[in-house]
């Protein structure tokens, strides 16, 4: 699997209300992709700022990466909005598309100021990838198909680190 996989799914699973993804489902997410390294944060509904604890389990990831010895290869953060995103055939409204864009946002932003990490990809799973990217078989289609098979998440976000070996 390439690398983007193995980090999209290790840096960081962000949820606020609703269900959570339990630690077995992230554990098989991480396992899927290779991440090295993931995390479980939590948003307030409607709210893309985030909270100290979010803070905290950032920081954690990073520091658990780090303390390797290794580079930090990749980082990858997947957002949702509140709504529940059920793959290409949904169609979420802009305000709901808008809130995991700024979600993601907000988690590079963080990654970037507080922890020195420049290169952080986002992809909003609010948002259908596309026809193009479907049919070309992209990193950001590929990515929403095998995450809307394997667990359908609302109101969260997955952070996932990749490391150099």
């Amino acid at each position: 699997m390439n690398n983007f996989f193995k980090i999209a799914f290790a840096v960081l699973l962000v949820s606020s209300t609703g269900k959570a993804i339990t630690s077995k489902d992230a554990n098989n997410a991480a396992n899927a992709v290779n991440a090295d390294y993931f995390a479980n944060l939590d948003f307030k509904a409607g709210e893309s700022t985030l909270t100290d604890t979010a803070k905290k389990n950032l920081d954690d990831l990073i520091s658990r990466a780090r303390g390797t010895g290794q580079k930090i290869d990749e980082v990858k953060v997947l957002a949702w909005s509140d709504s529940e995103f059920y793959g290409e055939k949904t169609k979420l409204p802009k305000n709901e598309q808008a809130l995991a864009k700024d979600r993601a946002a907000t988690i590079r932003s963080y990654l970037k100021n507080n922890q020195s990490i420049d290169d952080v990809d986002t992809y909003n799973m609010a948002k259908p990838a596309g026809s193009l990217a479907q049919f070309f078989k992209t990193t950001d289609s590929k990515v929403k198909n095998e995450l809307t098979n394997a667990h359908n998440s609302s109101s969260r976000a997955l952070v996932m680190v990749e490391l150099n070996h």
